[in-house]
């Protein structure tokens, strides 16, 4: 089934490389393992940082990006003059917010300033420890152990729930027209409002809007149940974890 959350993933993937985290606004750490609805939204099950010496064992680290991105999907950004008196400063014209339109279901805009990189150390030590749970039925095919996440001091995503829909961001700050622009900057002191269709917004929140993960293969399950590996053979890790959310991607 491909609802809105598997949609919306998988196109932040296809221009970000890491996959989009549904509802937007959700936290994730590393260590976090996740199941999910019909639709795509991410259900949060716990954090594996929990169990008796997970921690200690797979240590994470942080660290820190500069700068800060802009990403988009199937939507364009038009600015909204201000008009009337005080328009202008200095004979420049003053921008009044931003028209977002979405050609497409799920169509996005992601900005993001001061992001954090947190991972594991070692991931494939994480992915050992979860496939010696998976051989003994102790972890469901359909779970998912996050294992990287950007961290950002501010996020700004708006994603479409329609094929159309329009969102006017208000700027509530006076920018000129030519001054570039990132919708995750707080000092913008934006407010949304739908002009058409549909739409998810999230403005300016601290989030973790992209991550990384693995899950066990299904493949690799169904050989191993039916003992067509055998219990001392050397494991491939790459054959036995895909690095997608989702079984049909």
């Amino acid at each position: 089934m491909n609802g809105l959350g598997r949609v919306y993933s998988r196109a932040v993937h296809e221009e970000t490389a890491w996959w989009g985290t549904f509802p937007p606004i959700l936290p994730l750490q590393v260590g976090d393992y996740l199941d999910f609805e019909s639709s795509g939204s991410i259900v949060r099950l716990g954090s594996t940082y929990d169990w008796p010496g997970w921690r200690a064992s797979l240590p994470d680290e942080t660290v820190n990006l500069d700068g800060s991105e802009t990403y988009s999907y199937g939507a364009t950004r038009n600015r909204v003059a201000s008009a009337g008196a005080g328009a202008s400063a200095g004979g420049v014209a003053l921008t009044a917010g931003v028209q977002l339109d979405f050609t497409h279901e799920a169509g996005f805009v992601l900005d993001y300033v001061g992001a954090k990189w947190q991972r594991y150390r070692n991931v494939d030590a994480a992915k050992e420890w979860v496939l010696g749970l998976a051989k003994t039925g102790q972890w469901p095919a359909d779970q998912v152990l996050v294992t990287e996440v950007l961290v950002a001091d501010s996020a700004t995503v708006v994603a479409s729930r329609e094929r159309a829909s329009g969102v006017k961001l208000e700027v509530g700050v006076e920018i000129p027209s030519t001054a570039p622009i990132n919708l995750a900057d707080p000092e913008l002191k934006l407010t949304a409002s739908t002009t058409s269709g549909a739409a998810i917004v999230s403005l300016c929140a601290s989030s973790t809007p992209l991550y990384h993960c693995v899950r066990v293969s299904k493949d690799w399950l169904g050989r191993w149940n039916a003992r067509l590996l055998a219990a001392d053979a050397p494991d491939d890790l790459t054959d036995a974890f895909e690095e997608a959310p989702f079984d049909d991607v």
